[in-house]
């Protein structure tokens, strides 16, 4: 049977799918070798031999660490080739990929927040200083969200970073939470507020963190936002070599900044040592 044919069954799956973890990609990648008899050698060759055929028509299969867990996802060139060497310089997120893969073939495909607003043409009269930055992120989805509804998501995203935490539901003493973001947005109705964090949760730009109480960025953010956001002050996890967003780890012994899920585990399993990264508390 064709490569070609084994490609295109994977690719269905995928846009299905939208991202898939690297362990379900591990997987499926392997029932198609098996069942189309196609004669590659491993995962590798056939995402190479993917990408080279999705470059024709313009995309490529990238793969993102979130918190230590790898997913693909496919990505318009275009969007990808403008500022991966800008990024590279400011945040230093190759993505590791297996010592097969060139690493060029693999980077993230992000926006240089800095490079957005320097080529950025003049800003149109109902966008005012404060939404200046991110204006492409509102032009791009006014057709998904009213001006204020994206501005709600700007502002929790922020407190996030900020904040180094999930964002609370619910108003905690002074902090900021989700329904004190909408408040100051004129989103006064709490039904009204929820029905919004269930369409960003839909479009898994937001999820609810932890028992529910919280809410975090969600895997669309990593792939498709995040690019439109200042991340060049937080830390790359010891770990993955990927931004920690929120509850950045330090280990007591090394101090070196890690994902909670990064510290607490690797292929042999969990630590019983919770102030320490895995590594620390083995030596």
């Amino acid at each position: 049977m064709s490569t070609n044919v084994a490609v295109s069954l994977f690719l269905q799956r995928l846009l299905h799918e939208k991202y898939m973890e690297d362990s379900n990609v591990d997987s499926l990648i392997q029932g198609i070798i098996r069942g189309t008899g196609t004669p590659f050698s491993s995962k590798a060759s056939f995402i190479q031999h993917t990408n080279k055929l999705l470059s024709d028509i313009g995309f490529i299969l990238v793969r993102v660490i979130v918190s230590g867990k790898k997913y693909y996802s496919l990505k318009d060139l275009d969007s990808t080739n403008s500022s991966v060497d800008a990024l590279n310089k400011l945040t230093n997120r190759d993505l590791n990929i297996s010592q097969e893969l060139n690493d060029d073939q693999f980077k993230t495909p992000k926006r240089s927040f800095l490079s957005q607003i320097d080529s950025a043409p003049d800003v149109p009269e109902n966008l005012t200083s404060s939404t200046f930055p991110y204006r492409s992120f509102l032009r791009q989805n006014s057709s998904k969200f009213t001006h204020s509804e994206l501005m709600i998501f700007i502002d929790s995203i922020n407190a996030i970073i900020q904040s180094g935490k999930p964002l609370p539901l619910r108003k905690q003493a002074s902090y900021d939470s989700w329904t004190s973001l909408c408040s100051k947005r004129s989103l006064m109705d709490e039904i009204s507020q929820l029905n919004l964090l269930e369409r960003f949760e839909k479009r898994k730009w937001l999820e609810f963190y932890g028992n529910g109480t919280d809410i975090a960025p969600g895997i669309r953010f990593y792939f498709d936002l995040s690019n439109f956001f200042d991340l060049r002050n937080l830390s790359n996890c010891d770990s993955c070599n990927t931004l920690i967003i929120y509850n950045e780890f330090n280990c007591r012994e090394c101090k070196k900044p890690f994902h909670p899920e990064c510290a607490s585990s690797n292929s042999s399993g969990n630590i019983s040592d919770q102030m320490k990264c895995f590594t620390c508390s083995i030596t």
